[in-house]
């Protein structure tokens, strides 16, 4: 057919599928924001996208999975 595929055109420049996809991975579907704990130093994100997080408190950072069917539950502790 003769129709190039992918994301990106002959040139590099980014096609429009590109910058849809870059639109969803990087605002969309990024779960944003600083959140305070309860009482018991616990947070909760209802909204939270399965994925990996870098959860930053008091100076330390930690990585980890969320997924729905295995929610992100870590202690940092000072």
């Amino acid at each position: 057919m003769g129709a190039p595929v992918g994301l990106l055109r002959a040139d590099g420049t980014p096609k429009p599928s590109y910058e849809r996809l870059d639109r969803l991975i990087n605002q969309q579907w990024r779960t944003r924001g600083t959140f305070k704990t309860d009482s018991r130093g616990r947070v909760s994100i209802p909204t939270a996208f399965a994925g990996e997080y870098r959860i930053t408190a008091s100076g330390k950072t930690a990585n980890a999975w969320h997924t729905t069917a295995k929610p992100l539950a870590l202690t940092l502790r000072q």
